[in-house]
């Protein structure tokens, strides 16, 4: 069967140059190294992560990955409610939650290793890069239906003050503050009001009063944000450039601008998880999903922009992509958001959604 051969032979030279990026031998280990728990989210990422990024780990290291799927606040309690006998070996989380990883002693020190000089500024866990480290990146800026636009003469959205305008009453959605897109669509308000996380009574008060009546739907999964442009029942969104890529791809007239202001830059962060025992694969895989070519199949399967500067991507990907170099991009204080996330859900809960 020359088909399944050719496959077999692509799977090995793939784990072998896996192996070689790594430094380890791809074949001959007579230990076998159990299992290692890997938590991120499901669907297409979980599927890209077993299909395309496990198979050769697991051949150069005689290992079996274990996937635990879950959003990054389910995987945070997950790992809160498990802390004194942690199942998980490595998590992938959105920065918000990472930053609550490490402030709760949940992440284990990361071994010092010449690959984290390569990542970008926009990759940066500021503060907590002892513990954890980005992966890849989107933008959080504003998706909306180009058909519409057209239709009704409208340029292409510029600014975040697009949520204000009154000729989307009705036919807009934002998610809600227990999702990572909702919070950075707070701190983008303010920031438009002249403040920022340290100061985010403006951004509260645009919500409320102009950005509030343009609501169709107050959200908290990007799969019912989905759904509701596929139904044709809104046309704007303060949502991400790789969601709006699926829309797109799927062959609805989708766009993603990014505002004047700033996009919101929405990081994936890793860390080993903090245990009594840990396996010393879990700093080998956190390393390995740092490299060029791991990072090449994040970029090209769920459009994270490279933490890696080395990272060769071809022309036409890029231009998917939110990449510093190109794009201005805001990175939010999540050490101060944190700290205040509480009362500010509590207040969204009282006037946003109420």
């Amino acid at each position: 069967m020359p088909g399944r051969k050719s496959r077999t032979g692509r799977n090995a030279a793939l784990a072998a140059l896996m192996a070689l990026c790594l430094g380890m031998p791809a074949s001959g280990y007579a230990e076998d190294n159990g299992t290692l728990y890997v938590g991120w989210q499901g669907g297409s990422r979980e599927n890209l992560m077993r299909e395309k990024i496990f198979p050769a780990f697991e051949a150069a290291h005689n290992v079996k990955i274990q996937y635990v799927a879950g959003v990054s606040t389910e995987l945070l309690a997950r790992m809160q409610a498990q802390k004194a006998n942690q199942e998980l070996d490595v998590v992938l989380l959105d920065d918000g939650p990472m930053y609550q990883a490490v402030s709760f002693g949940l992440c284990g020190k990361l071994e010092p290793n010449p690959i984290f000089d390569a990542l970008t500024k926009t990759s940066a866990m500021t503060g907590a890069e002892q513990y954890a480290a980005g992966v890849g990146s989107v933008a959080l800026g504003l998706v909306y239906n180009a058909d519409v636009f057209k239709k009704n003469g409208w340029a292409a959205p510029t600014s975040w003050a697009e949520l204000e305008n009154p000729r989307h009453k009705g036919r807009e959605v934002v998610m809600s503050i227990s999702n990572t897109i909702g919070l950075g669509a707070l701190v983008a308000m303010a920031r438009l009001a002249g403040g920022d996380e340290n100061s985010i009574a403006g951004g509260f008060t645009r919500l409320i009063k102009n950005v509030k009546p343009n609501v169709f739907a107050w959200v908290p999964t990007s799969g019912q944000l989905s759904s509701l442009f596929q139904n044709r029942e809104v046309d704007l969104a303060a949502w991400t450039n790789d969601r709006s890529d699926v829309l797109k791809e799927s062959g609805l007239s989708i766009a993603f601008a990014y505002p004047s202001e700033g996009a919101v830059a929405t990081l994936v962060a890793t860390c080993p998880v903090a245990k009594q025992s840990p396996k010393p694969l879990a700093q080998e895989f956190v390393r390995y999903l740092l490299t060029p070519e791991v990072q090449a199949v994040l970029a090209s399967g769920a459009l994270l922009a490279p933490a890696n500067r080395d990272t060769k991507l071809p022309p036409e990907l890029q231009g998917k992509l939110a990449l510093e170099d190109r794009h201005k991009l805001i990175k939010i204080d999540w050490k101060v958001v944190n700290e205040k996330r509480g009362e500010w859900t509590r207040r969204w809960t009282r006037e946003v959604e109420r």
